[in-house]
């Protein structure tokens, strides 16, 4: 029987990791063996979710990005790339609710931004 752990050298990319269920997952990755970078927008604090990842004896990488953004995509896969040599599994996790509000009355901009978070970004992932 393994001794190790089953993510044991695995590298995985975390989307939305600073919060809720993104935070859990990396922690969870992280108790199971795997090194987790960390995506989420700017001035987001992955400070608590790479403490989280560390305590478990295990590399964190925190980066801010933009998950509409293809550009911002590409740094984030250089970066896990340049810092772990691999990556083995993506949790395209980042999702936005948007507004609560009647139909007729959604705004039109915010209907955009949910389909660019939940859609655009899982595409570009």
């Amino acid at each position: 029987m393994s001794t190790h752990p089953p993510l044991d050298r695995q590298v995985a990319l975390v989307t939305g990791a600073a919060q809720g269920i993104g935070r859990a997952i990396a922690a969870r990755l992280a108790a199971d063996g795997a090194a987790v970078a960390l995506l989420d927008l700017a001035g987001s604090d992955l400070e608590p979710t790479t403490s989280d990842v560390t305590q478990s004896g295990r590399s964190a990488l925190p980066l801010h990005g933009d998950v509409c953004s293809s550009t911002d995509w590409q740094a984030a896969v250089a970066h896990v790339l340049a810092e772990f040599g691999q990556l083995d599994i993506l949790v395209n996790n980042a999702g936005i609710a948007g507004p609560i509000s009647p139909l007729l009355e959604y705004p039109e901009d915010a209907f955009d931004n949910v389909l660019a978070v939940n859609v655009r970004g899982v595409f570009l992932g």
